[in-house]
């Protein structure tokens, strides 16, 4: 019979998750004017749209606060010197709705 330890020592890590991004660049995206402000500090895209505005908008949501208090990556993809957040698994029309909303 063999310990925990002994497993630990003789399994192979945990695979990591491929990273793949589905973001598109923000050559692509156009910008939305309605809810594209020039003192806007965090853009959003999605399905070819993006949205210049304000992370405290955003802080109303739990999984948005949680996500803005981690520290950026320097490399972080911009859009008007703001960062780019690429949402590729929502729709533009529902991000229409939270955003008249807010």
């Amino acid at each position: 019979m063999h310990s925990a330890d002994e497993d630990m020592q003789t399994s192979p890590p945990p695979a990591k998750r491929q990273c793949t991004s589905h973001r598109r660049t923000s050559e692509s995206l156009i910008e939305q004017p309605q809810f594209w402000f020039a003192d806007g500090d965090i853009v959003i895209g999605v399905e070819g749209q993006s949205w210049k505005i304000h992370r405290s908008k955003l802080m109303c949501s739990v999984i948005f606060a949680d996500m803005l208090e981690f520290p950026q990556p320097a490399d972080i993809e911009r859009m008007h010197w703001c960062p780019l957040v690429s949402l590729s698994q929502d729709s533009a029309n529902s991000w229409l709705v939270v955003l008249r909303w807010m």
